[in-house]
């Protein structure tokens, strides 16, 4: 594995490891009060549906 490799995979977890040190920063409290509420879900729901609905017609039409 080349080392641009490895920089540019390690480049990409960089989003992934702000989102984790702002959250222990934040506390449980908070951060359970910002996941768990009903505006998430919501989205959670939509983007199910999205992926359930357009990988099986992207599968069908390809």
């Amino acid at each position: 594995m080349s080392l641009a490799a490895i920089l540019i995979s390690l480049f990409s977890l960089l989003p992934l490891a702000f989102i984790i040190w702002i959250a222990v920063q934040t506390g449980w409290e908070t951060v359970s009060a910002l996941v768990f509420r009903p505006r998430v879900g919501e989205l959670l729901v939509n983007t199910l549906l999205l992926v359930v609905l357009a990988v099986p017609i992207c599968i069908v039409l390809s």
